[in-house]
């Protein structure tokens, strides 16, 4: 009786013991999977994905802050810059536009009479949010050759174009046969209206055709423009081919805060590179 009722007790005993172990094993090993975890080989593709966002924001960044590529499509500043030609331009000349929020930070320097400038004009229409989202991405993978927001080509249609800055707060400007007469609005050598090359410090080319026929004699179409005086914040934006531009002298004076930048260079085509 005693061995066997020995025997039933240590098995018991040794059931009870393994029963009792058991959990333990499994709670030890719960805690040490907290500490493991098996290193997973990256997807090329993900890789690639995270690179592009990465290019993209940091391509993003230097167009609002440092220099931002424009593509110019018109023969408005013939014979300065052709179409199909490429330039350069500096956001933070003037103080760089920070995005969905309509605050400008402050630049390094101000408008001055003979900048070439990207400026939006007054008929722009405000883009819908997913144009504004998507046109970004576009230009970044096109390399600046599509965009969801038009082009100097297409006229009406613009959100940025390109153009000569002559006008400046305070400045009296009047036009005769496309040629431009201004009094600026700070002290000045002279006396009365003078030639725009006698008023701006900078030497640039004009080009100058004949009118078109049966148009009057003060339409901008014709060369021709009344007086008029810019008031604070106003500047006036034409472009070197006088004849062929739409500028301030149709659609009207632009603020401050419609200039984008300042052009600084030509990179393309090669040949024709250098500063404006």
């Amino acid at each position: 009786m005693t061995p066997a009722g020995n025997g039933t007790v240590m098995r018991q005993g040794f059931s009870r013991s393994r029963r009792s172990r058991k959990p333990q094993k499994t709670q030890r090993y719960k805690q040490d999977r907290r500490y493991y975890r098996p290193q997973r080989g990256r997807s090329p593709l993900r890789r690639l994905l995270r690179l592009f966002v990465l290019l993209f924001i940091v391509y993003q960044l230097i167009q609002m802050l440092v220099m931002q590529p424009f593509a110019v499509q018109s023969a408005a500043m013939l014979p300065t810059l052709a179409p199909g030609e490429r330039v350069l331009a500096l956001p933070a000349a003037y103080g760089p536009l920070v995005p969905g929020l309509g605050y400008r930070l402050p630049g390094y320097t101000g408008p001055q009479r003979g900048d070439v400038v990207l400026v939006r004009p007054p008929y722009s229409r405000r883009l819908g949010l997913l144009r504004r989202g998507l046109d970004p991405v576009l230009r970044f993978f096109s390399a600046q050759r599509l965009s969801l927001t038009g082009s100097s080509e297409d006229v009406w249609d613009a959100q940025v174009v390109i153009k000569r800055l002559i006008g400046l707060p305070g400045d009296r400007i009047r036009f005769e046969q496309d040629r431009a007469y201004l009094v600026p609005g700070s002290a000045w050598g002279g006396s009365g209206f003078a030639l725009e090359h006698a008023v701006v410090e900078r030497e640039y080319q004009l080009r100058f055709d004949d009118p078109p026929e049966r148009l009057e004699a003060d339409s901008p179409f014709a060369g021709s423009m009344s007086e008029i005086k810019l008031g604070d914040e106003e500047y006036f934006v034409v472009g070197d081919n006088r004849s062929r531009s739409l500028d301030s002298r149709h659609w009207g004076v632009v603020a401050f805060s419609a200039l984008r930048g300042r052009v600084v260079v030509r990179y393309l085509p090669l040949e024709r590179f250098g500063g404006l």
